[in-house]
């Protein structure tokens, strides 16, 4: 049947040898383009910024300082415990409050404290009590059931002392606390050879007590380059004491001398001793008017008795400019 139709052979021959040179689908979809290849970059990185050195005049920027602010005094607070708690000196503590007396602190009491900012010192070293003389305490009742305590204390010593605190502990007949103060000088030095007592009131209802204890806390070497304290002196003091004893009259004089600065605070402390040499009553004068170098200032106050007949008034000066 093929050989019959030549033509129709020729044809089919044709059509064949197309169909085997025509590309595939896949290939004439890639043939002509380019294969890409993926590979790994590295991403750089941002370097770090450098610090810029300030130019030589550039100016220096100060920390701020420090700024005082007020504490208020608490019941058993004193100046040196004051003081240790917020880390500074107890003569700091003095030089911002000059208007306040360290011997009798009242609760309530705004105090400058120098270093405001900084929270109470954490762990501060106690100041160590140089060498002193202590008697026994005693107390006498007062009449409405309080109770005056008393520490004798000598200075042995060729320098002045100041700052003088001892704790006092009332005790029953087992030695247990019933009750304790902080106990102070009339004067905030104690020179050297001089006695003074350190004397606490507890408050009535003063607790039944078998015994007293002291812990002498502080009593600090006096700076003699510090200019706290000026020479000064008793002139013509007298002495009167009362027919029964229980008071006496004390009158007299403070000089300084002509080279002296003034004084802007003069204090006379009186301790009163009966027969035994014991304190039975203390009292303190202090001025009105500055006292100028070279001159004099009178002074007359009387002191009263705790316990017994009075035999003796001590009196000691200090002056302070």
């Amino acid at each position: 049947m093929f050989l019959k139709s030549p033509r129709l052979s020729l044809f089919l021959l044709l059509s064949l040898l197309l169909a085997a040179c025509s590309p595939s689908p896949d290939t004439a979809s890639t043939e002509g383009e380019p294969r890409l290849t993926p590979y790994h970059t590295v991403t750089p990185t941002q370097p770090a910024p450098s610090a810029t050195p300030l130019p030589p005049d550039a100016p220096t920027v100060a920390p701020p300082t420090p700024t005082p602010f007020i504490y208020t005094v608490n019941t058993g607070d004193t100046m040196l415990a004051i003081a240790l708690n917020f880390g500074i000196t107890l003569d700091e503590l003095l030089t911002a409050n000059p208007g306040v007396d360290p011997r009798f602190l009242s609760v309530g009491t705004a105090l400058t404290i120098p270093t405001a900012g900084q929270g109470p010192a954490a762990s501060l070293p106690s100041p160590t009590p140089v060498a002193v003389s202590l008697a026994e305490p005693y107390c006498w009742p007062t009449a409405d059931d309080g109770l005056w305590c008393f520490l004798p204390v000598s200075n042995p010593g060729a320098a002045g002392l100041e700052n003088l605190e001892a704790r006092l502990t009332l005790v029953n007949a087992q030695g247990e606390p019933l009750a304790s103060a902080i106990a102070t000088t009339l004067l905030n030095l104690l020179p050297a050879g001089q006695s003074l007592p350190l004397a606490v009131l507890f408050e009535p209802p003063a607790p039944e007590y078998a015994g007293v204890r002291a812990e002498l806390l502080a009593a600090l070497p006096v700076d003699p380059s510090g200019g706290r304290y000026l020479y000064a002196t008793l002139a013509d003091p007298a002495v009167r004491i009362a027919d029964n004893g229980l008071s006496a009259a004390l009158v007299g004089r403070i000089s300084l001398p002509d080279t002296s600065p003034s004084a802007t605070r003069v204090w006379v402390a009186a301790v009163a001793l009966d027969a035994e040499g014991r304190v039975v009553g203390i009292r303190r004068w202090e001025n009105e008017a500055p006292l100028e170098g070279g001159g004099s200032l009178g002074f007359s106050f009387n002191v009263y008795s705790l316990s017994g007949p009075i035999v003796e008034v001590l009196l000691l000066v200090e002056a302070r400019p």
